[in-house]
């Protein structure tokens, strides 16, 4: 179910790289902001990031493939994130 979404995201505006990958059958989040957070499920797209105020939704091009994710939610004071894109580079 999860395995289309794993790869490695790069957000262009940080010039960072961010990895989404499967553990036991859980998606986590590699170098988002801690070094691992896991993402719990809303639907097959939309994500909360465990601990922060934050959500990642995946879309897909034209063919059906994920090419993006978006973070969602809510900035805290020191750290602005809603809004980034992430660009799919790899797996």
């Amino acid at each position: 179910m999860w395995p289309p979404l794993v790869g490695v995201y790069r957000d262009e505006a940080a010039q960072h790289d961010i990895a989404v990958r499967l553990v036991e059958q859980a998606l986590y989040l590699y170098h988002f902001i801690w070094d691992t957070t896991r993402l719990l499920p809303n639907t097959e797209t939309l994500f909360e990031i465990e601990g922060w105020n934050y959500s990642l939704s995946f879309a897909t091009d034209a063919a059906g493939r994920v090419d993006h994710a978006t973070i969602g939610g809510r900035d805290v004071d020191f750290i602005a994130l809603r809004g980034r894109i992430l660009r799919k580079i790899g797996l």
